[in-house]
């Protein structure tokens, strides 16, 4: 970065990040009515596979499960079955059908808090449980039984986030009332390609809760910094702290969290 103003100085800058567990129970709520034809559906589950494939799939770390459904709800998998082998994972959402009848959400969700979230199928005390509801259209069957079952399942601590795709232009209200709030960071709403990146960084920051700092030490050689831009007790203002912020790990499983030191040598 090379700004104008004053003479060339070298900082050590102390870039402190929070450490993220991968510890997740994670549960994906599909959509497999007749609103969706088979291509976009088996787009859907490759839209899965991707999240999955970022995610550190095993037993001791996140474990996924799924739930799909039309006019009635079927266990996919459960958060214990193939081990937690990410590739078994894979492939098991590869072969769920495609059904093309109705839509009754009500009916899923009463499985998620039901069933899939439970302990004697891998769901595990003290793991954050987030379920992803992936669907491109309000219900038709008990329609108006879905606000309730989505009520019970955030009743039982379980995160709900809602995957709208391929339905920008339409009336998705109902599907709205699934979600946990704030909306802003429990709803994904586009194609299944630009909900991609917005799914996987909301389900990996789930993980990140309650972690304790990692300090992360980063060397930086500036040209010079513009009048103004340091404090008198050298720190970082905001304009510098953006420039650098984003700057350090490689791992999904460590987040910057926004405190930096600069540290003139």
């Amino acid at each position: 970065m090379f700004l104008h103003g004053v003479t060339a100085k070298e900082f050590l800058v102390y870039i402190h990040f929070v450490g993220c567990s991968g510890m997740l129970d994670l549960v994906f709520v599909v959509d497999s009515s007749g609103s969706i034809d088979r291509a976009r559906f088996n787009s859907v589950k490759e839209m899965i596979v991707s999240v999955v494939n970022e995610l550190d799939v095993r037993m001791d770390r996140t474990r996924v499960g799924l739930i799909y459904y039309s006019h009635a709800a079927f266990i996919g998998f459960n958060l214990n079955d193939y081990g937690q082998v990410k590739q078994d994972v894979v492939e098991a959402i590869r072969r769920v059908p495609f059904i093309g009848n109705l839509t009754n959400t009500a009916a899923a969700l009463r499985l998620v808090y039901g069933t899939a979230f439970q302990r004697r199928v891998g769901d595990r005390a003290g793991v954050p449980n987030v379920a992803v509801v992936v669907s491109d259209s309000n219900p038709n069957v008990e329609a108006q039984l879905t606000s309730l079952e989505a009520a019970m399942c955030r009743s039982h601590g379980i995160r709900m986030v809602v995957a709208i795709v391929y339905s920008e232009n339409l009336d998705v209200s109902e599907l709205m009332t699934i979600a946990s709030r704030p909306l802003s960071q429990n709803v994904v709403r586009g194609s299944s390609n630009s909900a991609l990146d917005d799914m996987i960084s909301l389900l990996v920051d789930a993980t990140c809760d309650g972690i304790s700092f990692l300090p992360h030490t980063v060397r930086f050689s500036y040209n010079a910094f513009a009048p103004g831009a340091l404090s008198d007790d050298a720190r970082l203002t905001a304009d510098v702290c953006l420039s650098v912020a984003y700057i350090g790990p490689k791992s999904r499983t460590e987040r910057p969290i926004g405190r930096l030191e600069l540290v003139q040598r």
